[in-house]
């Protein structure tokens, strides 16, 4: 399966029209046109759901899918999962036709970006706005 996913990440990264590249999550600054998705549903056996985050977060999403005539064959065989993208990683999800007619319909809820102390200290002496509490 391995080799399946490879090949498809290979021809949503070279192969695919630029057209279909989604780039979402524009309205959070940390992932604003640094992670796109890439969907192709109609044109073979096996359809796919492709996301790269290019941005300096991890991206953490829950996937939530009513297929009909399709079933999720990776990573996972569940309808309901969270994917974890890593930055300057990539995800795909891997759907394989079961029948002439089909549909499907993709629901995700991203979670909140998680910082470490040091970005968040970073982040705080960058904006450069002092608050002291107590006699300090």
């Amino acid at each position: 399966m391995n080799h399946l996913a490879e090949t498809l990440k290979h021809y949503a990264i070279n192969r695919s029209p630029a057209e279909f590249k989604d780039y979402y999550l524009n309205e959070n600054s940390a992932y604003s046109g640094l992670v796109w998705r890439l969907r192709d549903i109609k044109s073979m056996d096996f359809a796919f759901i492709y996301t790269q985050n290019n941005s300096k977060y991890r991206l953490t999403e829950r996937m939530d899918f009513k297929l009909q005539g399709y079933e999720i064959i990776y990573p996972a065989t569940m309808h309901k999962f969270v994917i974890d993208i890593l930055p300057g990683s990539d995800e795909i999800i891997i759907l394989k036709r079961t029948a002439i007619n089909r549909n499907y319909a993709m629901n995700y809820l991203t979670f909140p970006i998680v910082r470490s102390d040091e970005e968040l200290l970073a982040a705080a002496k960058e904006d450069g706005v002092i608050t002291r509490f107590g006699n300090s």
